[in-house]
C-alpha cells in the first residue's frame, strides 16, 4: 500500500521536493505504520535497520557489560524491566505511544535502561528527536554522555556538515549521520519551544526529576516547567517514558504514580517495584555482630526481584546508607520520610572525645555581611559563614566546635585566621570552592595570604544537596555522630531539625556535610604528583554511598600495591 501511494512521487522528484509532496509522503508513511506495514521512515532517517527477531536476546548480546552483576556474570532482566523494553520495541516512527511511567528501586537499572533505550531508538530509527530530561543540566549532560558512548560502540557516526565539521556531538546534544538528534535538558535551564530544524521532539525520557530536599514550591516549579515548556513541544507522535524511585512523598513521580498528577493522563504506571518482595512492615532487617565486634545489618527475609541486585548487594547498600534510607530509596516506603532529612535525635551529646582522632575544620562561606536596619525579606536574614570542626576515630565522628558569623570578607578572613591558630597546625583546613574563576581566586587568596603555613584543601561542590547529605545522614542515623557539649549545640540542632524547609538556613549542615566528606572521601587524596582527586571528582553523585563506604580503605590498598610500608607515605 505504501509503495503504491509513493510511486507517483518517486517518478516526479521535483514535485516531491515541494511542501505538498513532502507532507503527502509523510502522511503515507504514517498511514503505513498505522496499518502495520512497517515503520514510517522520516525523510531525515534514510538508513533504517530492521528490528531483530528477538529484541531482548539482541539487547543482552549487544550490551553484555551493562546487564551483569558486580561479579561479571550475565543476569536476566526482571519482569518489570522487560515491561519497559516491550514498550520500547513496540515503537514505530510517526506513531505515538502511551506514556510509560515506572517506579524502580535505587540501583535497579533505572538510568541504565533509559540510556540503553535511547541508544536503541537511534540505532533502529524508532524516533528522530528525543529529549533527555533531568532535574539539573549537569545530570542530563552526564546521561547523554553515556548515550554517546553507547552510540559510538554501535558504530553510529556523528552528523557532519558539507564543510566536514561536526553538526552536533557536544555535552548537551548528539546528532547522528542518519538524522537522529538527542538533547540533554535540565529543569533548571529548560527553555520553551524546543525543536531541531523542522522537527519537534517525538520522544521524551524523564530521569532523576525528584530530589530528596524538594520543597512544595520546588515541585510545583518542576511541574510547571514540564507542562508549559517541555511537553507542549512534542509532535503528534510523542512518546514519553519516565523511570525513577520515590525520594519524597509529593514529587513529580509520586504524583504520577498515585494519580494526583493532572498531566500525561494517558500514562501506564508500572510499580512501585521494590528491591525485595515479601518483606514484613516491621523487623525486616536484623543487627548482627561480626568479627572484631563491629555491627552490621542483615536481610534474613525477602526475595530480590532482580538478579542484578541480589541479596548481597542489597545488604551492602543497606549497610552503606542505613535502614531508613534503604526503606525509602529501595523499598519505596516513603512513610519513613516523616518530613525530615535529618533528625536531631540522631546526634547524641557527649563531654569527651578521643584525642588521637583525625580532625578537620571545614569552612562554608557566605558572601553577605550582617543585615542593615533597612533590610527587608531575604536580605534581612542572609546566610552565615560557618567553620565546623569535626573529628573521626574508628568510623565514629564528633562535631567539636562551630564558628559562624555574618561579616565582610575582611571580617571572615580574620575569623578564619584566628580559628586556625587556635586549632593548631595539626588540623587540616577545608574550604568550599565556588564554581568559576572567582571561586578559585578566593581559595587562592586564603592559601597564599590568610592560611599560609597550614594544610589547606578545597572541595568544589557538585550535585544536589540531598545527595551530599546522605552519607552524613546515614552515619548519624546509625548513631555514629556525636556533638561535643557547647553553646553552639542548640542552633546546630535547630537547623538540623528544619533542613530542607523553606525559610530555614542550612549553612551548618552544609559545613558538617563538607567535614564528613573531608574525613572520608577527602582522605583518599594523594600527593600532587600522583593524585586520585580528578577521578574521584569525576564520578557521578549517584555513586556517593558506595564511595563513602570504601573511601577509607583506598589509601591502604594503594600502599600495599605500591609496596609502601607507612600509610603516611601516601597521605
Amino acid at each position: 500500500m505504501v509503495d503504491a501511494i509513493l510511486a507517483p512521487l518517486q517518478e516526479r522528484k521535483e514535485a516531491a521536493r515541494t511542501a505538498w509532496g513532502q507532507g503527502f509522503a509523510q502522511l503515507a508513511r504514517m498511514a503505513g505504520a498505522a496499518l502495520g506495514e512497517g515503520p514510517a521512515v522520516s525523510r531525515r532517517t534514510e538508513v533504517f535497520r530492521a528490528l531483530p527477531a528477538e529484541p531482548l536476546r539482541w539487547l543482552l548480546a549487544t550490551f553484555p557489560t551493562y546487564l551483569q552483576n558486580p561479579r561479571g556474570e550475565a543476569v536476566a532482566l526482571a519482569a518489570h524491566q522487560e515491561e519497559f523494553w516491550r514498550w520500547l520495541w513496540a515503537m514505530r516512527l510517526g506513531v505515538g505511544e502511551r506514556t510509560f511511567i515506572a517506579i524502580w528501586p535505587r540501583a535497579g537499572g533505572k538510568s541504565t535502561s533509559l540510556e540503553l533505550g535511547l541508544a536503541c531508538l537511534a540505532y533502529f530509527g524508532l524516533r528522530r528527536y528525543v529529549l533527555y530530561i533531568c532535574a539539573t543540566q549537569r545530570q542530563a549532560n552526564d546521561h547523554l554522555a553515556n548515550v554517546a558512548t553507547l552510540l559510538e560502540g554501535l558504530g553510529i557516526e556523528r552528523a557532519i556538515n558539507k564543510y566536514g565539521f561536526s553538526r552536533g556531538w557536544a555535552i548537551d546534544r548528539l546528532r547522528t549521520k542518519e538524522g537522529f538528534t538527542a538533547d540533554a535538558i535540565g529543569l533548571d535551564t529548560a527553555m520553551r519551544g524546543v525543536r531541531m530544524d523542522e522537527f519537534r521532539p517525538d520522544g521524551i525520557f524523564l530521569d532523576e526529576l525528584d530530589e530528596q530536599l524538594d520543597t512544595a514550591a520546588t515541585i510545583d516549579k518542576k511541574i510547571d516547567i514540564l507542562t508549559r515548556a517541555i511537553l507542549p513541544t512534542g509532535d503528534a507522535a510523542l512518546a514519553v517514558a519516565g523511570v525513577q524511585n520515590l525520594p519524597n512523598t509529593d514529587g513529580v513521580f509520586a504524583q504520577l504514580a498515585d494519580g494526583r498528577a493532572e498531566f500525561l493522563m494517558d500514562r501506564y504506571v508500572s510499580g512501585p517495584h521494590p528491591s525485595l518482595v515479601d518483606l514484613p512492615e516491621q523487623d525486616w532487617y536484623e543487627e548482627t555482630v561480626v568479627e572484631g565486634g563491629s555491627k552490621r545489618w542483615s536481610l534474613p527475609r525477602g526475595e530480590p526481584v532482580w538478579a542484578g541486585q541480589d541479596r548481597a548487594q542489597c545488604e551492602a547498600l543497606l549497610n552503606t546508607i542505613g535502614p531508613r534510607a534503604f526503606a525509602i530509596e529501595c523499598l519505596h516506603r516513603v512513610q519513613h520520610l516523616g518530613g525530615r532529612v535529618l533528625m536531631r535525635t540522631w546526634f547524641r551529646l557527649t563531654e569527651d572525645w578521643p584525642r588521637g582522632a583525625v580532625c578537620v575544620r571545614y569552612w562554608d562561606f557566605a558572601a553577605t555581611d550582617a543585615p542593615g536596619p533597612r533590610a527587608r525579606g531575604r536580605a534581612a536574614d542572609p546566610d552565615w559563614t560557618v567553620g565546623l570542626l569535626m573529628a573521626m576515630w574508628q568510623g565514629q565522628f564528633w562535631v567539636l566546635d562551630v564558628q559562624r558569623l555574618r561579616a565582610t570578607p575582611q571580617g571572615v578572613e580574620a575569623l578564619v585566621m584566628q580559628t586556625a591558630r587556635l586549632d593548631g597546625p595539626g588540623v587540616e583546613i577545608w574550604l568550599e570552592e565556588e564554581g568559576g574563576a572567582s571561586g578559585k581566586a578566593v581559595t587562592a587568596q586564603y592559601r597564599l595570604h590568610v592560611l599560609a603555613g597550614y594544610t589547606v584543601r578545597t572541595w568544589h561542590v557538585t550535585g544536589t544537596k540531598g545527595d551530599r547529605i546522605k552519607p552524613l545522614a546515614a552515619a548519624a542515623e546509625a548513631g555514629n555522630v556525636a556533638l561535643l557539649v557547647g553553646a553552639w549545640n542548640s542552633a546546630f540542632l535547630e537547623e538540623v531539625h528544619h533542613v530542607g524547609e523553606p525559610g530555614w538556613h542550612d549553612d551548618q549542615v552544609d559545613a558538617a556535610t563538607g567535614a564528613h566528606y573531608a574525613l572520608t572521601l577527602g582522605r583518599t587524596l594523594l600527593p600532587s604528583d600522583f593524585s586520585l582527586r580528578p577521578a574521584l571528582e569525576g564520578m557521578t553523585q549517584r555513586k556517593w554511598e558506595a564511595r563513602a563506604q570504601t573511601a577509607v580503605a583506598i589509601p591502604a590498598g594503594l600502599a600495599r600495591r605500591w609496596g609502601l610500608e607507612e600509610l603516611e607515605d601516601v597521605l
